[in-house]
């Protein structure tokens, strides 16, 4: 920070001292406009929670997340609690060890418990919504599954349990969920209708993220080698389409992508050429046009 920046840093700390959050908040608002730094946003996020803005205080952690993570863990954990953030706060104790791991999953439970007592209707209504969840078009089942992170655990699972045989439900949204419970390390056997439209069975903690699959490590290396010094802006373009086709095809991805080197070159003409040229990859074609039907009910 310039010599006016820290002036205005030091007011925002006097105000803190003097518990006029409000005031605090709005002189480090403008400041974040000006600068990064990390002491104005570790003071921001202290101040907007202070100043009982959570929902403001949520939206501004997201946008900094590792730095909270990393160097004010507590506030995180308490503006997320605030905000009934009960599946992302457990996917964070995932990563935890010994005393840390309980410590939190112990503060959780006690949030959860708290929660269920002061909004008992809130919680139902949302649980309702999440158990019928493919009695909604696929634009409200987004918004559904988002309210449903912030229920309880115990409600979350029995929600996602049904809504992951529910034929009804769009296969992203049965696939993101699944996705969730691998993030959430569940060890316990799920049924799940697939984008084949048959019933599979996975333990969800068994299964390895998209980023950690053979087939995705191998695509990534391929379109690196293949076009990312030449041209490295199609380059992340190839990535994030590839990375979405991924994700629709997740928990069977190195089943699926068993030889990556034709999906990128196959990826590469859908976007950058001519795809008739391709005679030979019948069976990527195949599942690029499902994933593309899929893609197409999220917009319809």
């Amino acid at each position: 920070m310039n010599e006016k920046q820290l002036e205005k840093f030091k007011k925002a700390k006097d105000e803190v001292k003097n518990h006029d959050f409000n005031t605090a908040t709005d002189i480090l608002l403008d400041l974040y406009d000006e600068t990064d730094d990390q002491q104005v946003v570790l003071l921001l996020g202290e101040t907007l929670f202070m100043d009982q803005k959570y929902v403001g205080a949520n939206r501004f952690v997201e946008d900094n997340f590792d730095v909270f993570l990393q160097q004010n863990f507590e506030l995180l954990t308490r503006i997320y609690e605030k905000n009934h953030r009960y599946l992302q706060l457990r996917i964070i104790a995932t990563g935890l060890q010994n005393e840390d791991k309980i410590n939190l999953l112990e503060e959780i439970e006690q949030s959860e418990k708290e929660y269920e007592m002061k909004e008992p209707n809130s919680i139902a209504s949302n649980a309702r919504e999440f158990m019928h969840l493919g009695a909604f078009s696929a634009d409200r089942q987004r918004e559904v599954i988002k309210d449903a992170e912030m229920l309880p655990i115990k409600q979350y699972l029995a929600g996602s349990k049904i809504s992951l045989i529910d034929p009804d439900v769009n296969p992203v949204w049965r696939m993101q969920l699944l996705n969730n419970l691998m993030r959430l390390e569940f060890d316990e056997p799920v049924d799940f209708i697939w984008i084949d439209n048959t019933k599979h069975q996975i333990i969800p903690k068994e299964v390895a993220d998209v980023e950690q699959t053979n087939a995705f490590k191998e695509i990534q290396r391929e379109v690196n080698e293949t076009i990312g010094q030449q041209d490295p802006i199609k380059a992340a373009q190839l990535q994030v389409i590839i990375k979405v086709d991924m994700q629709i095809l997740f928990p069977y991805i190195d089943q699926v992508v068993v030889e990556p080197h034709k999906w990128v070159e196959v990826i590469m003409q859908k976007m950058f050429g001519d795809v008739s040229k391709t005679t030979s990859d019948k069976d990527v074609l195949k599942w690029l046009s499902l994933i593309d039907s899929i893609m197409q009910t999220l917009v319809n």
